[in-house]
């Protein structure tokens, strides 16, 4: 999903997930930014610069003994362990932070791209983990029911801006819900929970005010 940035000049911006999954296959292992950067580069090529979704995690953090496709969407919460016992939310904080400095104003990405560098200014934390799509569990055999929770969500954010704003010029964003629509659960009882429970400044937010079949609570539009 491309759209103009109003603050950025002529760039345009091109909203793309980065799946950790494909990033980092095991446990402790390095990072491997090949399909990243091959989105990266056709991006800056056609004058885009991306807004990354820092999404997808492989199983061994979120869902050991499944598929990187159970995997998704089971959220690093913070009592989620990985195959070794160890933090999920730490593990998926550490990826947030090494793809902010690659990717961002200086990243080292930049340092081999032959062009005009559009480095990527926002990272999205997670994507819709408000929704049941988003917010999954994995119980050890299956993915089982929605997890939703502003609270858990805040958690997750907490952990994962300060690693990407090491990156001085990368500025996280939170996917929040649009309060109007029917999200599940309700939109304002979950903002409330994720305002509460933050710790961190919150400099960016990224709404999907998806309208087809809903209303907004001031308006309704053809």
């Amino acid at each position: 999903m491309a759209y103009t940035d109003k603050g950025a000049g002529t760039d345009l911006v091109w909203r793309e997930d980065i799946f950790w999954s494909d990033v980092q296959t095991t446990e402790g292992g390095d990072f491997d930014w090949t399909l990243p950067d091959a989105v990266a580069k056709a991006a800056a090529d056609k004058g885009f610069r991306l807004w990354a979704v820092l999404s997808h995690p492989p199983a061994w953090a979120t869902a050991p003994g499944g598929t990187d496709e159970q995997a998704w969407p089971c959220a690093p919460y913070a009592d989620v362990e990985t195959e070794s016992g160890a933090s999920a939310l730490a593990a998926y904080a550490e990826f947030c932070g090494a793809a902010a400095a690659r990717y961002s104003r200086g990243g080292d990405f930049w340092d081999t791209y032959v062009g005009t560098p559009r480095p990527a200014t926002h990272f999205e934390v997670w994507n819709e983990e408000y929704t049941t799509l988003g917010s999954k569990r994995w119980n050890g055999t299956a993915v089982v029911a929605n997890y939703s929770d502003g609270e858990a969500y805040a958690d997750i954010f907490n952990a994962a801006a300060p690693a990407i704003t090491a990156s001085l010029f990368a500025t996280p964003a939170a996917a929040l819900c649009d309060k109007t629509w029917n999200s599940f659960p309700i939109g304002a009882d979950y903002l409330a929970a994720f305002l509460a429970h933050l710790s961190v400044p919150l400099p960016a937010v990224s709404l999907h005010p998806y309208t087809e079949g809903y209303a907004p609570a001031s308006t309704a539009p053809p």
